[in-house]
């Protein structure tokens, strides 16, 4: 019997390969099947240190959410998507390349933050949720206006037969958390 067993109380311990990433960064696929990992987010306050005397007084600063990133497999369109996705936010390719024609709109005048992120949401949302047994949300971390910092498509090696893993880093200004109880999930 684990640590978290407890006869008065039922008790779930979350499991790390129990997640789901949801976004509205392609029209065809709202959840991300082809993710290998993700980290949850991280939020860093900063501290301010006062004199007064002798003695040296904290108090706490400004909240910061870290930066996320996500592990996902190249699984046929996904690099093209997300480079659609850079595109779209302001980024611009070599002028006359007939395929970026039809993304690319010359009054764009490079990146913009708020482009930036409904490109890559499609203006909608970016959530991840951790799940239980069933497969039922638990928790839910919805990432406010999030946008892609950057991306590392993989790396090619004839002595491997790995898959394409690209890493995308993913900037936000705040975070949405939600947590469904048990008794909630169980009703």
């Amino acid at each position: 019997m684990g640590f978290w067993s407890n006869s008065s109380q039922t008790t779930r311990v979350r499991r790390g390969y129990r997640f789901l990433i949801e976004s509205g960064i392609s029209d065809e696929h709202a959840h991300w099947y082809w993710a290998k990992s993700v980290s949850l987010p991280n939020l860093s306050i900063s501290e301010n240190t006062y004199q007064l005397g002798n003695h040296v007084y904290k108090y706490p600063g400004i909240a910061t959410w870290e930066d996320i990133t996500i592990s996902i497999v190249d699984e046929s369109t996904r690099i093209k998507e997300l480079y659609d996705a850079f595109v779209k936010g302001g980024y611009v390719p070599e002028i006359g390349d007939p395929e970026l024609s039809v993304i690319y709109d010359d009054t764009v005048d490079g990146l913009g933050k708020m482009k930036s992120s409904e490109s890559f949401t499609n203006g909608a949302y970016f959530k991840i949720f951790t799940l239980t047994d069933e497969g039922k949300p638990l928790d839910t971390w919805t990432l406010i206006n999030p946008w892609i910092k950057q991306a590392n498509f993989g790396e090619l090696d004839y002595s491997s037969d790995d898959l394409l893993t690209v890493q995308l880093t993913i900037s936000y200004d705040r975070v949405n958390y939600t947590n469904t109880t048990l008794q909630q999930i169980i009703q």
